[in-house]
């Protein structure tokens, strides 16, 4: 018996160590680089807020302005020490996609990768024994090993991109994270937070949604795989067209749903998320966009022959009604037998 796929597992294992290290060491780098900046602007803002108490521009209690002193120096401190920001910020962020996801799956945090890789796995094992009956005489199966091979790896693959993508965006964001929790401390700079802040949920959303909808989608292809494997195992090993289909059907209904997650995430977090530009989207722009080049190109060929075709038509026109120079008929020029007897006639006389 084949050993259990541990792709997507090592996948996951692997991307999550780099972009946790990743996150920390750029985050800790921003927030050395604007530890001087930072200090700066909390003394402009201590000192503009005196300024204006002392001016009675601003009237609060002593409890507001406590509390507001308070709020600063927790925006300061997120925003200039590493060690605070991995603790309460990154990795929360960080790590509530996956785990939201298990708790209304309620399975294991890990069971997007197992999940991907189960299905790998069962996808393998009916395309390999299909695969295995084929012959000359039997070609039928050497088609449907490979339906099922494309099926199963472009479905598992796309749904592993989207995810991994989601991740390194996530990463990148939560990374600069410092620099946006610093324009806090004023309130025409609250707006870039506010961003920040959409664009890492919009990840994480899209992230979850993805895993949801790959689990929906896989419980019904995990379904179809069991019935075709039983129309194999009554067929000598070899399943047959019509009971194929369904799996055909469940897979590409779920490839079409998972990339349709990113954008659904996007509009409900309200920010552009990085899985919306997903290989399958991808691809179709480019055939697409070729088609319509080509299409372009050939309209373009075709009337520029047109013309060309009108312009010859038109100078040969001219040319045989003699209205320019070099015109063959109707020529005002003398003919040469003519010349010639005028020639002859001045000598003899």
């Amino acid at each position: 018996m084949m050993a259990a796929s541990q792709v997507f597992q090592n996948l996951f294992d692997y991307s999550d160590g780099v972009v946790t290290k990743y996150i920390t060491d750029v985050a800790a780098s921003t927030a050395s680089s604007f530890h001087g900046f930072a200090q700066s602007l909390l003394l402009i803002y201590m000192a503009l807020w005196g300024w204006s108490m002392i001016r009675g521009l601003i009237q609060e209690p002593v409890m507001d302005g406590a509390i507001r002193m308070i709020k600063i120096s927790i925006i300061f401190a997120l925003a200039t020490s590493s060690a605070l920001y991995a603790q309460y910020v990154s990795d929360f962020f960080y790590n509530w996609p996956t785990e939201l996801a298990s708790q209304l799956q309620g399975v294991p945090a890990t069971t997007s990768a197992q999940m991907l890789d189960q299905m790998l796995d069962k996808g393998t094992t009916l395309a390999g024994s299909a695969w295995e009956k084929a012959s000359i005489a039997n070609l039928g199966a050497y088609i449907l090993a490979a339906i099922v091979y494309v099926l199963t790896w472009v479905t598992t693959g796309i749904s592993g991109v989207i995810i991994i993508m989601a991740k390194l965006t996530l990463a990148i964001t939560l990374a600069l994270g410092p620099l946006f929790i610093l324009g806090l401390m004023f309130e025409p700079s609250k707006r870039w937070f506010d961003s920040w802040l959409g664009a890492a949920v919009t990840e994480g959303l899209a992230m979850v949604m993805t895993i949801l909808a790959a689990t929906m989608g896989f419980k019904l292809m995990n379904a179809a795989y069991d019935a075709t494997m039983a129309d194999a195992a009554s067929n000598s090993g070899i399943a047959t067209m019509s009971a194929i289909s369904g799996l055909v059907i469940y897979g590409m209904a779920s490839l079409f749903v998972i990339q349709r997650m990113p954008s659904l995430a996007g509009s409900i977090g309200g920010s552009f998320s990085s899985g919306s530009e997903n290989p399958v989207g991808w691809a179709y722009n480019k055939l697409k966009g070729a088609a319509s080049g080509s299409a372009t190109m050939g309209k373009a060929t075709y009337k520029g022959g047109k013309a060309a075709y009108k312009g010859i038509s038109r100078a040969a026109g001219k040319f045989g009604k003699g209205s320019g120079g070099g015109s063959v008929k109707g020529s005002s020029s003398p003919k040469p037998a003519a010349i010639y007897r005028k020639i002859t006639t001045r000598r003899n006389k």
